[in-house]
């Protein structure tokens, strides 16, 4: 890959990431910008491993080890379910029908009457 191939390629890289418009990377490769989208395409489909006919050295990695995983720890054996939990009780004792009335509690609690306002 020449120089100004690869100066192409970061010219349309700045393009992608969007650093310079499609514009401005038409003006300074010297197309127009449907060819620039149309090589932003082109770049976004096969990568910039192939740049126009000319194949980059693509090196082939062995793969790596796969890591052993741990077993798992054995939980100990409970033998029975536990029994379950209780909820809150703070209303246990509560009953509506043994609650005084409404008018009987604001009256015990000192409210004034409308005739008594008067």
């Amino acid at each position: 890959m020449t120089q100004a191939e690869r100066d192409r390629l970061v010219t349309l890289k700045k393009a992608k990431k969007r650093l310079i418009t499609q514009r401005e990377a038409a003006e300074e490769l010297g197309v127009s910008t449907r060819q620039v989208k149309r090589l932003l395409q082109a770049l976004k489909k096969r990568g910039d491993r192939r740049y126009g006919e000319k194949y980059l050295p693509v090196t082939v990695c062995a793969p790596a080890e796969k890591k052993r995983v741990a077993a798992p720890v054995p939980l100990k054996d409970i033998g029975r379910r536990r029994p379950p939990r209780r909820g809150s009780d703070w209303n246990r004792n509560f009953d509506l029908k043994k609650a005084p009335k409404i008018w009987q509690a604001a009256q015990a609690a000192g409210r004034r009457t409308p005739d008594e306002t008067m």
